[in-house]
């Protein structure tokens, strides 16, 4: 394991709002053939858990296990991920995006022109279930490879060489091109 993973694997093991955890059983019941589920966003940093829609992504083993609905499969597999609600006991509220782990795996990399999943997943995030090590360390892999990316993508906007300043730019860039 490279000191990234290392890194990357300490930090997806942080402590979360037990609500997160909730949320998260709640979701791999909802989808067969989950093997791993991620939270990311707000909740990680300190935003009350009533005051947000916590963020996660359900990461399955195969295409087929994204959807009973052969139209969203297709559709994910076309452009991925697949977004969804939910709320448990009426007062959690989630949004979270579904797709295979070797998809987003993929999406991850420098081969990936798109930011949507390396931005995303360079910022902290929490692995709250793993079926089994193997899924971890691919999780974890996944993960590291985000981090590369976005900061190699980042070092492009910038003349600094502070990483501080890096960062920085990188996520000033991704932010501009959302929605909201």
């Amino acid at each position: 394991m490279t000191p990234l993973e290392q890194f990357c694997e300490k930090s997806l093991a942080r402590d979360v709002p037990v609500e997160l955890r909730t949320m998260a059983n709640d979701l791999r019941e909802r989808h067969i053939g989950t093997i791993a589920i991620l939270a990311y966003g707000s909740c990680l940093r300190g935003v009350a858990v009533s005051d947000t829609l916590m963020d996660f992504y359900v990461l399955t083993e195969k295409l087929g296990n994204v959807s009973r609905n052969v139209v969203s499969r297709i559709a994910c597999a076309l452009v991925p991920p697949n977004v969804y609600y939910a709320e448990v006991n009426g007062n959690l509220r989630s949004k979270y995006a579904v797709l295979p782990l070797s998809v987003f795996a993929q999406w991850t990399t420098p081969q990936t022109g798109n930011p949507y999943f390396w931005a995303r997943f360079s910022q902290p995030s929490a692995l709250l279930y793993a079926r089994d090590d193997k899924t971890k360390a691919d999780v974890v892999t996944a993960i590291a490879s985000a981090v590369q990316t976005g900061f190699a993508n980042a070092r492009s906007l910038t003349s600094s060489q502070e990483a501080l300043a890096i960062w920085t730019a990188g996520f000033n860039a991704t932010y501009a091109t959302e929605f909201r």
